[in-house]
């Protein structure tokens, strides 16, 4: 996603466009976003498992849509810190998956599990663009500027949004804050920020 990292034989601007265009390609193509969101401060608080938890956090809410259109699915994941991603998605797929509180979640409609490798996959290229676009947006809630409300826009038709809304802010299923409570006020109001943001940007 970073411009630094792009090929030689492109400029700033052929960049910006072929990530527009892949942004736009996938919502063409019915793509849609989940993804789950969790204030460094709290993840440091359990930083080697919090990539599993987070992990097992998307695989059920892909589980649930795929429940409730009665159909199946696959997950291929990016690779893993310590290189042990074929270790967890083995032991997701034969246990299913865990929570920070110990309990077990079972993915009955995902059949299959497997890694990405470098530079071997369009969708996984696609994905580190739609992933690494909304991770700008919200690592800058300081910036309402025209360019990261377009950003935002641009993503948004990839939420599935939610009927449910509150006062100050809109929701997204496939949004997951984590973790669902938040007792450290300091930290639900991080939050409630953050939403009330994307809300801004989505309306503005």
């Amino acid at each position: 996603f970073r411009t630094a990292s792009r090929s030689e034989a492109l400029d700033r601007d052929e960049w910006t466009n072929s990530k527009s265009k892949t942004i736009k390609s996938c919502r063409e193509h019915g793509a849609k976003f989940i993804a789950c969101l969790i204030l460094h401060q709290i993840a440091k608080g359990g930083a080697k498992e919090t990539a599993t938890w987070q992990l097992n956090t998307c695989a059920e809410e892909f589980n649930r849509r795929l429940t409730n259109e009665s159909d199946y699915g696959m997950v291929i994941i990016d690779r893993v810190a310590d290189h042990r991603e074929y270790k967890l998605l083995g032991k997701i797929f034969r246990t299913g998956g865990e929570t920070p509180w110990g309990e077990n979640r079972e993915f009955t409609r995902i059949v299959s599990y497997s890694s990405t490798s470098d530079g071997a996959s369009h969708l996984a290229s696609a994905t580190d663009i739609v992933l690494g676009s909304f991770a700008h947006c919200i690592n800058h809630v300081d910036d309402e500027t025209l360019r990261c409300r377009d950003l935002f826009k641009s993503l948004e038709q990839l939420f599935t949004e939610s009927p449910e809304y509150s006062a100050s802010s809109k929701n997204w299923d496939g949004l997951i804050f984590s973790p669902a409570t938040v007792k450290i006020p300091k930290y639900s109001q991080q939050y409630e920020e953050l939403k009330s943001y994307l809300s801004r940007l989505s309306s503005s």
